[in-house]
């Protein structure tokens, strides 16, 4: 196909030729001019209803999520002070409970807002003799900050762990006061017993603090240890240490057997001594827990002896062991020439069990050492949790 363009040219300049006297028809014509000048008005009127009728869609909308946002605002502002009041009222409770009388009071949350009356924090007041104080450390010590951070985390675990029921506390109390160590103490068993607390302290006396308190409301203290050799392990029950004494007779292994039983023999002495309350000479903190079995049957001899001369003075429980059984559990627990033999160490566990049975009642249910805490005054007779084992003892 061959265009030709001078036919192509000749059209356009007749196009142009056409408009241009088309224009100048339409400037002479009013009527015509009116006419376009209508349409186009009536075109922008049925846009600008259009429009209207979509801002009024638009407005009622914003108007509608508006409220929904202050509503929501609202709700929030309203729960979140809910929240706030219940949470600063446990921080209030705990910290009150380590620092009684100390003119420190009715710690909250407090929320903050910025120009826009948005949230942008939370601070903590308090009463500090009768007057509004921020932020806590503007007047708090170290020791009294460090109550209030415990306050807030223990306050956190009832808010937010409901479900695992632990938590851990690492070395919280190094910059407490020593007042507020056994204030904290009692706290946790008062306020989380229904808690596994997994607590850690390299302070000596703070664990002492700490195992007495829990001793009073029947809490297990067990004591962690570390070897090379064994890596990280809790003291062994009296139940396992028994089992393996008789297991070792079973198969007539006496590797450590002597060691064993001894140790056995403290255990129960100690259990023993406790129980009956016998006399021991007055020693500091854990070196009380170092006895050896020797002074421990002599305080018990002598408790039994003088409070139970009918009873249990002639059965001689503790005559048994002093003599040459006691000679081999000592020789045979440390480095020496003393060569033991099975025999020997089963005479030497014969009596501590004789010993420890003679004060222990095993049926059912019962499964105690007669104890002063079941004393029968009437009967003036020491007991068992169940009564049915018991010794005359005098008053």
């Amino acid at each position: 196909m061959i265009i030709d363009l001078e036919i192509i040219k000749t059209a356009s300049k007749n196009a142009k030729s056409q408009a241009e006297l088309l224009s100048e028809v339409i400037k002479g014509n009013n009527k015509l001019q009116i006419h376009t000048n209508l349409t186009r008005a009536y075109d922008a009127y049925l846009a600008y209803k259009k429009v209207e009728k979509e801002e009024e869609v638009l407005i009622k909308q914003q108007n509608t999520l508006n409220a929904l946002y202050s509503e929501f605002v609202k709700k929030q502002e309203e729960a979140l002070q809910g929240f706030l009041t219940n949470f600063s009222a446990d921080i209030n409770r705990y910290y009150v409970e380590m620092n009684p009388d100390e003119y420190v009071d009715n710690i909250q949350l407090v929320p903050l807002k910025d120009k826009f009356d948005d949230l942008s924090g939370i601070t903590i007041e308090y009463y500090f003799y009768s007057t509004k104080q921020s932020p806590p450390v503007a007047l708090l010590s170290e020791s009294h900050l460090n109550c209030l951070g415990l306050a807030f985390f223990l306050a956190s675990i009832k808010a937010f762990n409901k479900e695992n029921k632990f938590f851990l506390l690492d070395d919280v109390i190094s910059s407490f006061d020593r007042a507020h160590r056994t204030r904290f103490i009692r706290l946790l068993l008062n306020n989380f017993s229904e808690y596994q607390i997994i607590l850690l302290t390299h302070e000596k006396d703070f664990f002492e603090i700490a195992a007495s308190e829990a001793k009073k409301k029947n809490w297990l203290i067990k004591s962690l240890f570390w070897t090379a050799e064994e890596g990280t392990y809790f003291e062994e029950t009296i139940i396992n240490l028994k089992n393996r004494i008789e297991e070792k007779f079973k198969s007539r292994k006496i590797d450590g057997l002597g060691n064993d039983i001894r140790k056995y023999g403290e255990r129960q002495a100690k259990a023993i001594a406790f129980n009956i309350e016998a006399n021991l000479a007055f020693r500091f903190n854990d070196r009380n827990e170092e006895r050896m079995m020797n002074e421990l049957l002599s305080g018990i001899q002598g408790k039994t002896n003088k409070q139970s001369p009918r009873d249990l003075k002639p059965k001689n429980i503790v005559d048994r062991i002093m003599a040459s059984p006691m000679l081999i559990g000592n020789k045979t627990s440390h480095d020496n020439d003393f060569t033991e033999d099975i025999n020997d160490l089963k005479v030497f566990y014969d009596d501590v069990e004789y010993f420890v049975q003679t004060l222990y009642c095993s049926q059912d249910g019962c499964n105690s050492f007669v104890s002063m805490k079941n004393f029968d005054l009437v009967n003036e007779k020491i007991r068992c949790n169940c009564g049915a084992l018991n010794f005359d003892w005098k008053k």
